[in-house]
């Protein structure tokens, strides 16, 4: 087995990922645009665009339930292969048809199914597969550049998406999109993975199930991570129903007002993984984890305060600048202190648990947005998440969290 470099920007395999999940996002990110664009040009129905999100959204989180085991029985780095393979062929689907003039709004359904089924298997793969390929005290680090870079593409991509359909047109974006995955792929098949005990396992499926509900539920620290971010998803969720009508209705702004205020959140969040990269043990201390969880809730109740959009871009901004400092080290508590051969379980039940709140959070703010205002619900979202993070600030019982002790599958502790 190679060597493991000690600075990550020299390890062979973490690159390798990295440009894997960037091309993947990107590629990503422009297809999506494509579907919503093309649906609505075939239809020109918002009923179908709210049922092409459904399509998406109910199989991934069914599957959800009780696929953990599988991402730790066998090869994270093939489990990932084949996610971005299947998802560069279902992306050529509409691109074929469109060469014949013949396209069709269940292909686009067919690429949600898809990837709906697909991401509940990548995204735990993506994150369980990192530690096998450096270092424990490179993954705040690590996982601090990997999330910033994918926030950048999430910045650039729409605008860029969107010139892109503008010069070449849908059909051969959609061809850009699969070749783009397919390129994701033949970069993840670089990995150099370490392997896993578990990936011979015989157990029982049922048995695996539960061990990772089991693990996750029985370790407070894991649990109380996955609240906080939690908490954080149903405030996305809520932002997602508010967002333009706070821009459009209240800020009196525009659609290019809407897309620099949607740009500011990545932009910051980008430039605060690279702080987090920058200064990576002053950055895993308990206090500034929470820190970061408490400023980026301040944000949320600035938002319901402020009555000009220049400044509401800022805070967005300052947003993104804060939330690294909790989402890249929760991550890293995670894949510090799960075993390997249970960390594919153990990040799927926490995805199903913070996927969950995201629709609560777009049916809270879909309900109420009418009645008491846009303002009311950055501040009530906003508020709870400050009230959540101040909690485990001031309480001496939450100083577990931030704690890297290892904890093996037979639950004995290693320093």
């Amino acid at each position: 087995m190679k060597k493991q470099s000690n600075k990550i920007h020299k390890n062979f395999s973490y690159i390798s990922l990295l440009v894997g999940q960037t091309v993947s996002e990107f590629g990503g990110a422009i297809g999506a645009l494509c579907n919503s664009l093309l649906l609505y040009e075939i239809t020109g129905s918002k009923a179908a665009m709210g049922t092409l999100w459904l399509t998406y959204f109910i199989p991934s989180l069914i599957l959800q339930f009780f696929i953990g085991p599988f991402i730790d029985r066998i090869s994270r780095k093939q489990i990932m292969f084949v996610s971005q393979f299947l998802r560069g062929i279902v992306f050529m689907l509409p691109f074929s048809l469109m060469l014949f003039d013949q396209a069709h709004p269940w292909s686009l359904f067919v690429i949600q199914l898809t990837l709906g089924m697909i991401q509940p298997l990548y995204v735990p793969a993506s994150l369980a597969i990192l530690p096998t390929l450096i270092s424990k005290q490179q993954l705040t680090q690590a996982n601090a550049f990997l999330d910033g870079v994918l926030r950048l593409m999430g910045f650039l991509a729409p605008p860029l998406g969107g010139l892109l359909i503008s010069i070449i047109g849908v059909k051969w974006t959609y061809l850009l999109v699969g070749c783009l995955f397919f390129l994701s792929a033949v970069s993840i098949m670089k990995l150099n993975e370490k392997p896993v005990k578990n990936f011979t396992s015989k157990e029982p499926w049922l048995k695996l199930i539960a061990k990772g509900y089991v693990y996750f539920f029985s370790n407070k620290q894991l649990l109380w991570l996955g609240i906080l971010t939690a908490f954080v998803q149903f405030a996305v969720g809520a932002t997602i129903v508010i967002n333009v009508p706070y821009i459009i209705d209240e800020l009196n702004g525009n659609s290019f007002i809407y897309g620099l205020f949607m740009a500011g959140y990545p932009l910051g969040y980008f430039f605060g993984s690279m702080l987090v990269s920058k200064f990576q043990k002053f950055a895993q201390k308990n206090y500034i984890m929470l820190l970061g969880l408490l400023m980026g809730g301040t944000s949320f109740v600035l938002l319901g305060a402020i009555h000009y959009y220049p400044l509401a871009i800022v805070v967005e901004i300052l947003s993104g600048l804060f939330f690294p400092f909790f989402g890249a080290q929760s991550v890293a508590l995670y894949q510090k202190t799960v075993p390997n051969e249970l960390v594919g379980q153990v990040f799927s039940v926490r995805l199903l648990i913070i996927r969950s709140t995201m629709p609560l959070g777009i049916l809270f703010a879909g309900q109420l947005g009418d009645i008491i205002g846009v303002r009311y619900i950055y501040i009530i979202v906003g508020g709870l998440i400050c009230l959540v993070a101040s909690i485990t600030l001031v309480f001496p019982y939450f100083r577990f969290l931030g704690n890297q002790t290892l904890i093996n599958s037979n639950n004995t502790l290693e320093k």
